[in-house]
């Protein structure tokens, strides 16, 4: 199996996020993704399990919800295999837009990763990447798992002005794509304004003095006299 660091997790999501940020028509209601490392370790799981390379893994839904991931009343699924790297696994699902017709809702041939790439309600993405060589045979195998799947009752987006249809737990903006809401932090007005309380030993001696005062100004009268 094969580790994936940050670095290629960062360039996976941002693969994904572009092909998301520039369908066509553009999408009013597409999500940001980000990497999820519970439905990667699915994907590790499955795959080092030496299965049928071109078989899925039927099994995803209840180990992503056992696994506490988010999102995982459904749970898609892309696979390739080829001696690519994963980004580019990325831009062959990608490439199937050419292959569906939006306002039909139908696919001329295979599509249906192309269509998971650009499922408006996805969120949460986690791949893994396997060399086949440790199962008997030749090549790499990219597995992605993401939280939700796409359904074909439907279009994968609502088409229009991009963020025009973000709402819910995605009412903010970047880049055309829908996001959480920023996090905001309370303002804190400070003021020195502010009246004191004096302590008793201040007040007992403000007294004396004041005692000593009036004798002073008493002896000076008698002085006088």
């Amino acid at each position: 199996m094969y580790s994936l660091d940050d670095t290629e997790k960062c360039e996976i999501i941002d693969s994904i996020n572009k092909v998301r940020r520039n369908v066509n028509p553009s999408a009013a209601n597409m999500r940001e993704v980000h990497w999820s490392d519970c439905y990667a370790d699915i994907a590790k799981d499955y795959l080092a399990r030496c299965k049928d390379i071109d078989a899925y893994n039927i099994d995803r839904v209840t180990k992503a919800a056992a696994a506490g991931c988010e999102a995982s009343d459904t749970v898609g699924e892309t696979i390739h295999n080829a001696d690519e790297t994963t980004v580019d696994a990325i831009d062959t699902w990608a490439s199937e837009k050419d292959l569906y017709d939006f306002e039909q809702n139908v696919c001329s041939d295979t599509c249906f990763n192309y269509a998971q790439l650009v499922n408006a309600e996805t969120y949460a993405v986690g791949c893994a990447v396997f060399n086949q060589e440790n199962c008997g045979r030749t090549g790499h195998t990219t597995l992605c798992n993401y939280g939700t799947s796409v359904v074909f009752t439907d279009t994968p987006y609502s088409a229009g002005e991009a963020c025009s249809g973000c709402a819910g737990e995605f009412p903010s903006c970047s880049e055309g794509l829908c996001t959480v809401a920023a996090a905001t932090t309370p303002t804190v007005t400070e003021t020195n304004s502010y009246t004191s309380t004096p302590k008793p030993s201040d007040t007992r001696a403000n007294m004396a003095m004041g005692i000593l005062l009036i004798i002073s100004l008493v002896a000076v009268l008698i002085s006088s006299l």
